[in-house]
């Protein structure tokens, strides 16, 4: 049954325990029906369901903050920066783990507590249990920062991951094999 998926539990607690929406919505929500909801933006939460491969980015723009999260293990070190080049293209403040393929281009934002020109906030294996909670406390309590950090981020991806700029290396080396 779809309340009793983990993400309907992930939302219980995105939501306290759906405190933080409008009764109405709440009662949209419990029907489990997949589409948007008329006056989404007025929400404090918006539930957003799987998309097609060609169209899910577009959920980037439904919200201020990007998680990513993964798990610290020989596979997740071997992944790519996706989620990172995802969330700067879209200009969006990114928390995630301080694992392999997310440290490649993010710069942590925080220094003893106060924000930084970094690009990310970055969460260490050992700080799981404490700092995903403080760092999305610290943003919204920050709202320029969300901004800022999305702006960062931005400058950081936006000529490295070009699609035109990554078909010309990826053809020079193509080449440069061949000869």
């Amino acid at each position: 049954m779809p309340e009793e998926t983990v993400w309907v539990k992930y939302e219980e607690i995105f939501t306290d325990k759906y405190k933080i929406v409008t009764p109405k919505y709440k009662e949209y929500l419990d029907k489990f029906e997949d589409g948007e909801y008329p006056g989404w933006q007025n929400e404090n939460y918006v539930r957003v369901w799987t998309k097609p491969t060609t169209t899910y980015a577009k959920n980037y723009s439904k919200f201020d903050i990007s998680l990513s999260p993964i798990v610290d293990h020989v596979f997740n070190r071997m992944k790519s920066q996706l989620k990172v080049i995802e969330a700067g293209f879209y200009k969006k403040a990114l928390i995630a783990s301080n694992v392999g393929p997310y440290t490649i281009d993010l710069k942590h934002s925080l220094n003893n507590g106060n924000f930084t020109d970094g690009n990310a906030l970055l969460v260490d294996k050992n700080k799981n249990h404490s700092d995903w909670a403080k760092y999305i406390k610290k943003l919204v309590d920050n709202p320029n920062m969300i901004t800022d950090m999305g702006e960062r981020l931005y400058e950081t991806v936006k000529d490295r991951y070009d699609l035109n700029k990554v078909t010309i290396d990826r053809k020079e080396f193509y080449l440069s094999i061949i000869k």
